[in-house]
Formats: structure tokens, sequence, C-alpha cells
């Protein structure tokens, strides 16, 4: 049917069967976005997967440079059924730099050491704007030098150390937005990651639920005016007002658009800061969910941001 069709889009519930029927009418079709698995990005479904290995993963390795394929999905709902191994990786990517692909998502695979390398090296040889390896094993070192725009690492086991390879890469890549959500990164890392962003195209960086403190909350401040961050998600960390203190005054010399402080210690004193120097900043949406601030100071942040010089602020509490 695929050959014969205009179909630019296809989801499917995937195992090495159907990968390998599907890899023989990939050159012949229309298909642009092939999604295989089921994610709540797809019309919120919650599909239960086959079986897909590194036979099937193969055989689309093979048929993707004769594809007219620009965005590949491969998410497997159950880790526990995932049988794609470094093997089924490595073929994918020695296919990216003869592919049209411009974004890859691999996602809650164990992908070790030789996997990453091989993604690494098939970068700056590819179109690949996008990598998401969110749920996935993974090495931060091993994305140094690439032209990535958008790199997703969420709920990988990323520590202090990995970080801080990110960090270093950084100033050499052409990524503008980074994913750290939950991966254990504490302030050494935020410091190295603050450190770098002057000389890096950053625009968005989210270090939702991670372990950094006051600490390395001063180091971003120092350098949150030199960087080109316009989003910045600090949500579910350990900040206090002591932080707050620090990066308030930042803030009308940043570029910061979105600021995300829920889940915080910020108390009144911290909202006292924000009241200050907010106004006077670039910021349209600060997000305070499930802080320490009291009713009355709820009241006076909502009245500074919403009133004052006519500029309008979006808080949320």
């Amino acid at each position: 049917m695929l050959p014969n069709s205009n179909l630019s889009k296809l989801r499917l519930i995937i195992n090495d069967a159907r990968a390998i029927k599907l890899a023989e009418m990939l050159p012949s079709s229309n298909l642009t976005d092939l999604y295989l698995g089921g994610d709540g990005c797809l019309a919120g479904n919650r599909i239960t997967t086959d079986q897909l290995t590194d036979v099937g993963i193969m055989k689309l390795a093979e048929a993707l440079p004769h594809s007219k394929l620009t965005n590949f999905y491969i998410h497997m709902l159950h880790k526990n059924i995932n049988q794609i191994t470094d093997a089924g990786i490595m073929k994918l990517a020695e296919a990216l730099p003869r592919s049209k692909l411009t974004q890859l998502y691999l996602r809650d695979y164990q992908i070790g050491d030789n996997g990453v390398k091989k993604l690494a090296e098939a970068l700056p040889k590819s179109k690949l704007a996008y990598l998401h390896l969110e749920g996935n094993r993974l090495l931060g070192n091993r994305l140094r030098g690439n032209r990535l725009q958008g790199n997703r690492l969420k709920d990988n086991q990323i520590g202090d150390i990995g970080a801080i390879k990110l960090a270093e890469a950084l100033p050499s890549s052409e990524l503008i937005e980074l994913d750290l959500q939950s991966n254990h990164i504490g302030d050494a890392a935020m410091i190295k990651l603050a450190e770098a962003l002057s000389s890096s195209k950053l625009t968005h960086l989210s270090l939702v639920n991670n372990q950094i403190t006051d600490v390395g909350v001063q180091k971003l401040a120092e350098n949150l005016p030199k960087s080109k961050l316009t989003c910045l998600k600090l949500n579910y960390n350990e900040i206090t007002d002591d932080g707050i203190m620090k990066l308030a005054p930042q803030l009308p010399s940043s570029n910061l658009t979105e600021l995300y402080l829920g889940n915080n210690q910020i108390g009144d004193n911290g909202a006292r800061k924000l009241a200050e120097h907010c106004p006077h900043s670039k910021l349209t949406s600060l997000r305070l969910y499930d802080t320490q601030i009291g009713d009355a100071w709820k009241r006076n942040l909502e009245h500074y941001l919403t009133n004052k010089d006519k500029k309008r602020i979006y808080v949320a509490f």
C-alpha cells in the first residue's frame, strides 16, 4: 500500500517482522515521518508494543539512505521487552550521513559506549538538527563537536561527571536546547555549565528535578547576562531565598523571557527580591508553583509584575 500512496506520516506498532516488511517499502514510499511504538505524543495513545530487536533496526537502517524520511521516532513503552543493543544502534548511526534525517528520537533504550560513540562520529556528517535520547544510558562526552540544535537527555543517569563533560562540549556545539531533567546533577556540574553559557549558543536550558543549591545558582547568576538563554527551568531543586538574592539582580541584564522556579524553598524574602528586579527584565512568564511564599507576598508579587510601568508578566503560583 505504501508505494502507491501519498502518505507522508505513519504511526505503527512494531516488531521485527513488520520492520522488515516496512524496510522493503520505504525506498518507494513518500513517508517523511515514521513513528514506531507508542508514546503520549501520539494522540495520547498508550500502546503495548511487540518486540523490536537488532534484526528489525538493521533492516530499517539499510533502507534509510534510500528513503525520504526526515523524522524518525522509536519509542518502546516497556523497557523490559526492548532487545535493541549497540549493534543495532551502530548500524543506524552508519546510515545517518547518507540519509535525509533531521530528527532522530531513540527513547528508552540502553545505549552503551559503542552505540553513542558511533552516533557521535556520524553527527558532523549528517543532517541531524535534533537528537533526542530520553531514557537512555549514555555518556555526555560522546556528544562533542556536532551540529545538533536540540538534545534532550531527560531521565538518564547522567550525574555531575557526565554533565561536566557536556558543559565542556557546549562551546564547540551548535546546541540551542539542552534538557537535563532528572539527572542527579549537583552544584559541581552547575558551575561548569554556568561557565560555558557565555560561549555557547544555548537559548533553552532545563535542569528540572536535580540537586542544585544556592551555590550553583550563584555561579549561574554571574554568567546569565553573558548568555543567550531565553528560557531557564530550575524547578524541583534545592534553591532558597539566598539563591534568589543572587539571581534576581541579574535578570534585568539577561535575555530571559521564561523562568521556572517552582518547588524550591523560596519564601517571602525571595519574592520581595523578584518583585524588585523582574519588572525591569525581559521576563514574560514566571512560574513559582509550590514554594514557601506566603499569601500576602503572592498578592504583592502579582501586583508588581502585572501593573508596574504598564508591563505585564504572567506569574503562576
